[in-house]
């Protein structure tokens, strides 16, 4: 992490916009606000302007927390509406070692998680449509995730996300207003899953519940 990353120039403005991972697709520049699109050498402007009104939160751009002994940069922050409210995804990186995960903070619920192949869960196969219609509240999936014994998952959420704001820089492209369909299951030991359905596009994603009491800033 000591090695920056090659700038870039907004080609709105021309500002320098320095990356802090090599893998961002989306980053948001610090002088304009354009949002612009990342792919190989070149930079096109995105045609928005992303605002997230600041909410209290020990979680903020750019300023790193530690938790447990590893300490974390936040470079990045999605804002999703659910109808009863919002959460926030920060893209977070390892200070160490510089993998990315996404950490989720929903009012005083945190997770950690991070992408897994989707042929870990079993009914995936089916496609996006039959998952969709498999997704219920207390539905049971069976998963098998990697370094890890097969284990029987049960639905505990399931809802629709749709993208109303993002800052920073992000390793995927989102679009504003774009929803999409997301599910939750436990397993074992306290560990979260959770299924977001786009169009046919199926992510899976592992992680588990972090203690916001143990964040030190």
């Amino acid at each position: 992490m000591s090695d920056p990353f090659p700038s870039h120039n907004c080609p709105s403005c021309g500002g320098a916009i320095d990356l802090h991972a090599p893998d961002i697709r989306i980053a948001m520049c610090p002088h304009c606000g354009s949002g612009l699109f990342l792919e190989d050498d070149t930079v096109k402007n995105l045609g928005v302007k992303s605002t997230i009104v600041e909410t209290p939160s020990l979680i903020k751009l750019f300023q790193p927390f530690h938790y447990q002994n590893t300490s974390y940069l936040p470079v990045g922050q999605v804002r999703f509406d659910y109808g009863r409210g919002f959460w926030d995804e920060w893209w977070v990186l390892d200070q160490k070692t510089g993998q990315g995960q996404w950490l989720s903070v929903d009012e005083g619920d945190y997770a950690l998680e991070q992408a897994i192949d989707i042929d870990c869960l079993a009914a995936a196969s089916q496609g996006a449509e039959a998952l969709r219609q498999q997704l219920k509240h207390g539905t049971t999936f069976n998963l098998k995730a990697p370094k890890q014994s097969a284990e029987t998952v049960r639905v505990t959420e399931r809802g629709e996300g749709k993208c109303i704001g993002f800052a920073g820089e992000i390793p995927e492209l989102l679009q504003l207003n774009e929803s999409f369909d997301y599910a939750h299951l436990s397993g074992a030991q306290q560990r979260l899953y959770t299924v977001e359905i786009s169009g046919t596009e199926i992510q899976l994603f592992q992680g588990y519940w972090i203690d916001p009491f143990l964040i030190k800033v």
